[in-house]
């Protein structure tokens, strides 16, 4: 099994579903880390700055096609389930993360 990571990421849309569950939705790149269940995750906005102040692990994901994309250009996304594990105290903790 593979250790569970710590990741900042900045996401295409998320929605707070209550205080401990979220829908977490990311863009599919080469240059974006592949996520998994049990990673666990902060939201960051374009700059790297904290966004919510929730820790959140990873419960499922899903791959997602994108449906405005033309067949050519096909990209994906990704749809995350998270439970919240904790709470970020010092925003300045997220840029130590990758």
């Amino acid at each position: 099994m593979k250790p569970r990571r710590d990741i900042a990421i900045c996401p295409t849309q998320y929605s707070i579903l209550d205080p401990d569950h979220a829908d977490v939705t990311c863009a599919v790149s080469e240059s974006s880390p592949q996520l998994r269940v049990n990673d666990r995750i902060v939201i960051v906005d374009e700059a790297g700055d904290l966004v919510h102040p929730a820790l959140w692990r990873i419960v499922s994901v899903e791959a997602t096609p994108d449906q405005s994309s033309s067949s050519d250009d096909a990209s994906s996304s990704c749809l995350c389930r998270c439970n919240r594990v904790g709470k970020i105290n010092d925003p300045n903790v997220v840029r130590m993360l990758p």
